[in-house]
């Protein structure tokens, strides 16, 4: 399975997309949820005009003070429902292995947030019952992000242009 981004295959990014739309999905009742990342470009520009080169992984910037949502679930419990592992080294990760013609893909979903580090690295957000790697700045992921439309009228909140570069 690819490493990183100049390892990945066609199919390796076909797998980060189908569980970027999976994401999507969850996300889209959540208020205080942005993505972030290599997923962003992809996104934002449109891709007959530029196209992205591609992602192994999906970052979302979860805002602590803002995150809620209409579901009667945690975003834990709808992570789960989705076959969604979350790593025990790394709390705020989530991982999914997909076949992509015949062969798995293992994708990773970090989960963000803003703030100042923790000795340990992350916080739990216990409304959710989810834990977020701290990085400093992170904050910015929300500065007017905008709306962005995968298929079948999922949208998902994506963060600007202008602060992509920042983190």
């Amino acid at each position: 399975m690819a490493v990183n981004r100049d390892e990945a295959s066609r199919t390796q990014i076909q797998a980060t997309y189908a569980v970027l739309q999976e994401v999507a999905e969850v996300l889209e009742d959540f208020a205080g949820a942005v993505i972030a990342g290599g997923t962003a470009p992809f996104l934002l520009i449109p891709q007959t005009l530029e196209p992205h080169e591609g992602t192994v992984d999906v970052d979302v910037v979860l805002d602590r003070l803002k995150l809620r949502s209409n579901s009667e679930l945690t975003l834990h419990e709808l992570f789960e429902r989705r076959l969604f592992v979350q790593d025990v080294k790394k709390p705020f990760r989530y991982s999914k292995v997909l076949q992509i013609q015949g062969a798995p893909h293992m994708v990773h979903v970090d989960l963000l947030t803003g703030g100042v580090p923790t000795p340990d690295g992350f916080v739990q957000i216990a409304s959710e019952d989810v834990y977020a790697t701290v990085i400093e700045g992170m904050e910015l992921a929300f500065d007017r992000p905008s709306r962005a439309e995968l298929s079948a009228g999922v949208c998902v909140d994506v963060t600007s242009i202008a602060s992509f570069p920042a983190m």
